[in-house]
C-alpha cells in the first residue's frame, strides 16, 4: 500500500527482505544501487565489517562473552530481547561476542522474528556475560524499579549496560555506515568493561 502511494509521487526504493528485516548491509547496497555508485557502497560495507572486527580484537576481554540486548517500555510485565536476526545482535556478534544460550533458544523456537517478549519471571533464563539495554524517557527507572531485574545475575555482577542518551540509543539500534563509526567507538569500551566485570576483574 505505502510503496504504491509513494511511487505515485516519485521513484521509491524499498527492501528485499521485508518490513524491518533489512539490515543496513542490504540499505547500503540499495542506496548504492539507486544512486549508481554500487562499487562505494561495497567499500563502505567492506569498511564498517572491518572496524567492528578491529573493534573486537583492541578488546580481546569480549570475545567468547554471552549477551542480551533487550528494552524494557514503563508498564510491561517483561522484556523486550532482540534475537540474532535482529542487526544490532548481529553487529555484537562481529565484535566476537556470542548470544546468550537463553537467546539461542528463543531464536530457535521462534526463527522468523527479530525480538521476543520475555516475562520478568522468566528472565533469569536469558541471562548472560553482559546484559545490554535501551531505554526511552523514564524506562530506566521503571526497569530498574522491578526486583527480578535488580535479582537478574548480570546485573548484580554489574555486567549491565543501559543505553539512554538519544545518540547511544540510535547510533547502536539504527545501525548504518555512519551510525557504527561514530557511536560504538564509544559504545564497545562500555561492553569491555561489563565483560571484565563478568570475570570478577
Amino acid at each position: 500500500m505505502s510503496y504504491k502511494r509513494f511511487s505515485t509521487i516519485a521513484p521509491t526504493v524499498v527492501y528485499r527482505s521485508g518490513p524491518w528485516a533489512a539490515d543496513w548491509r542490504e540499505v547500503t547496497s540499495l542506496t548504492g544501487l539507486a544512486l549508481g555508485v554500487p562499487d562505494r557502497a561495497q567499500q563502505l560495507l567492506q569498511d564498517t565489517d572491518a572496524l567492528l572486527r578491529t573493534l573486537g580484537e583492541d578488546h580481546p576481554v569480549l570475545q567468547g562473552k554471552t549477551f542480551t540486548f533487550g528494552t524494557f517500555f514503563p508498564g510491561s510485565n517483561g522484556l523486550v530481547v532482540y534475537l540474532p536476526n535482529d542487526p544490532r545482535v548481529a553487529a555484537l556478534v562481529n565484535l566476537g561476542l556470542k548470544p546468550s544460550s537463553g537467546v539461542e533458544r528463543l531464536a530457535k523456537d521462534n526463527p522468523t522474528e527479530t525480538s521476543v517478549s520475555v516475562s520478568l519471571e522468566q528472565i533469569g533464563e536469558v541471562d548472560a556475560d553482559i546484559l545490554v539495554m535501551w531505554y526511552r524517557d523514564g524506562a530506566r527507572e521503571a526497569a530498574e524499579a522491578q526486583p527480578l531485574f535488580q535479582a537478574l545475575g548480570v546485573v548484580k555482577r554489574g555486567g549491565y549496560v543501559a543505553l539512554e542518551d538519544p545518540v547511544s540509543v540510535w547510533s547502536t539500534s539504527a545501525l548504518s555506515v555512519l551510525s557504527i563509526p561514530y557511536g560504538f567507538s564509544r559504545f564497545v569500551p562500555r561492553l569491555a568493561e561489563a565483560a571484565a566485570k563478568a570475570e570478577g576483574r
